[in-house]
């Protein structure tokens, strides 16, 4: 993985990121166990960039494009939500008991495919993150809020703008939550949406705006299901944008779907796209398998 900035410290936080899911969890969560047992470094902390796939009742209440892959494409895994609300089975990688899990918490924000209906009810417990799962890892960070970490003797803190800037639903972000942000600090910010400018004159004003004034270490972001790559800085803050996690286009996983952050301090830090060989060993129709870490 080659570095993208300079970085001295032996033991910083090592935090992943992931792009779309779209309900992939069994799939992202497996690539990041993997990456532990290769490395032998633990992952402290889990982002996730919106489009995660919260949809609790996924035959009352679906949008058209995820009732499309799930149904008619055949892709089950976009409706896999329900089955992290419980104590199942399949999720075993989340329990704490077992010693395959994953032990980051896992940070989320919203996308423009969530059920916002879910969003809104949860959103009313007032508090932040939000546990979403039966074992309280998958942790949704509501727009305007900030999650603050602290470990290894180190601190840094998430904000959060989820949704896209335009009307979608329910999904959008508001000024009131733009607002919110900038009368606050925060290291990085979690957006779904790209800023404007970032790739071209695509994305959101709204959140260039805001990192301008801000000026956080980093964006990360996602939204396009293109090839993640960095972005055109905004001063000195650095901007990343991540494939969705997923094998959608070919048998081979989504190029640069997940990161690795190496982080020190807002001044020492250094973040990498994921392309190590093994990768090449998962496809569509045999990652479930390898992913049996029982």
């Amino acid at each position: 993985m080659e570095k993208s900035h300079c970085l001295q410290n032996s033991d910083p936080l090592r935090i992943a990121v992931l792009g779309d899911l779209h309900g992939h969890f069994s799939l992202a969560f497996g690539l990041l166990r993997r990456f532990e047992v290769e490395t032998g470094q633990s992952i402290d902390l889990i982002l996730q960039v919106g489009d995660f796939g919260a949809w609790p009742d996924p035959y009352f209440r679906l949008d058209p494009a995820t009732k499309r892959f799930a149904f008619d494409k055949g892709d089950i895994e976009e409706i896999s939500f329900p089955y992290y609300l419980t104590n199942s089975s399949k999720v075993r990688i989340l329990d704490q008991e077992n010693p395959n899990a994953l032990r980051a918490p896992i940070i989320w924000v919203k996308g423009n495919h969530e059920d916002v209906e879910y969003l809104k009810v949860i959103e009313r417990f007032g508090f932040s993150p939000i546990p979403v799962d039966y074992h309280g890892r998958m942790q949704y960070l509501p727009n305007g809020k900030i999650f603050e970490f602290d470990a290894k003797d180190k601190n840094i803190k998430i904000g959060s703008l989820g949704g896209l800037e335009q009307y979608c639903h329910g999904l959008e972000f508001k000024r009131c939550e733009i607002k919110e942000l900038s009368s606050k600090e925060f290291d990085i910010l979690l957006t779904h949406q790209p800023y404007q400018g970032g790739l071209n004159e695509s994305g959101s004003d709204m959140i260039r705006k805001l990192a301008e004034f801000k000026q956080p270490s980093i964006i990360f972001c996602g939204h396009y299901h293109i090839i993640g790559q960095e972005l055109e800085p905004i001063g000195q803050t650095r901007g990343y944008i991540l494939n969705e996690v997923n094998f959608r286009r070919r048998r081979e996983l989504n190029k640069n779907c997940i990161g690795i952050l190496e982080w020190n301090s807002a001044e020492k830090f250094a973040f990498s796209f994921l392309d190590e060989p093994w990768l090449n060993e998962y496809t569509r129709d045999n990652y479930g398998a390898k992913f049996e870490l029982d």
